[in-house]
């Protein structure tokens, strides 16, 4: 498994990092790219290289929350590493944002092992099935968008057909209006859902783009049998 730690402290992540090397992961620790991604609004590497993101126990919970929006655009699991045990109240709110699991620096060597194990499940292979099982064929491709498009096509699906326009979603999914960075972002994020909506053979003109009023998603209809495929995940 490839694994990226951001921290800000290596060295308090010597030990942490060994074990995960005796289980035989490569593992990326890096103070650098955080730093980047807090003053720069920018990442210099493609995090789907990564199945799995760990944001340290010294980063700050509201330091958390301002980066996580943008790894959720990508399919890595997220986890978040601790000192002390946390509530399941508060565990809870971190689900909700996206955070996929928590670990401690003290997590048992056998304990870290199979979480991670469970993490890196692959998947089956999913291909279009017959018309009359569209509704499991539309919830095999929700299942393999990325969290933040998986968001962006709630959003849409919920405006019951109105066009949401790039402000609202701006806000929506990072809690600002939108700037050039977060406007290709989120025109990445349009492009990649109507991609996806072809290979598993809907037809991509049902989600919609205008320009100065925004984009909305049209009635989900599947293209002709001809234009069909089969797709590996």
């Amino acid at each position: 498994m490839t694994i990226l730690l951001l921290t800000k402290s290596l060295s308090f992540e010597q030990e942490f990092i060994r074990n995960l090397n005796d289980l035989g992961h490569e593992v990326l620790c890096s103070k650098k790219f955080l730093t980047d991604l807090q003053t720069r609004d920018y990442f210099g590497m493609d995090l789907n290289y990564f199945d799995t993101l760990i944001l340290s126990e010294t980063i700050s919970d509201q330091e958390v929350s301002k980066i996580l929006p943008f790894f959720l655009n990508f399919k890595c699991a997220i986890y978040r590493k601790t000192i002390n045990p946390l509530s399941a109240e508060t565990i809870s709110t971190w689900e909700k944002t996206g955070i996929t699991g928590f670990i401690s620096q003290n997590t048992r060597f056998d304990e870290l092992r199979e979480e991670l194990i469970a993490c890196n499940e692959k998947k089956t292979v999913l291909k279009w099935e017959a018309p009359n099982n569209e509704e499991a064929t539309l919830e095999i491709m929700l299942r393999n968008l990325s969290r933040q498009e998986l968001q962006v096509f709630r959003i849409l699906q919920e405006s019951q057909k109105n066009y949401i326009s790039r402000e609202t979603l701006s806000q929506q999914l990072w809690g600002e209006p939108p700037t050039k960075s977060k406007e290709s972002r989120l025109s990445g994020i349009i492009r990649s859902i109507k991609k996806k909506l072809g290979e598993y053979g809907y037809d991509e003109s049902c989600l919609e783009t205008s320009w100065g009023r925004g984009y909305r998603l049209e009635n989900i209809k599947s293209k002709v049998p001809g234009d069909l495929k089969v797709v590996k995940s």
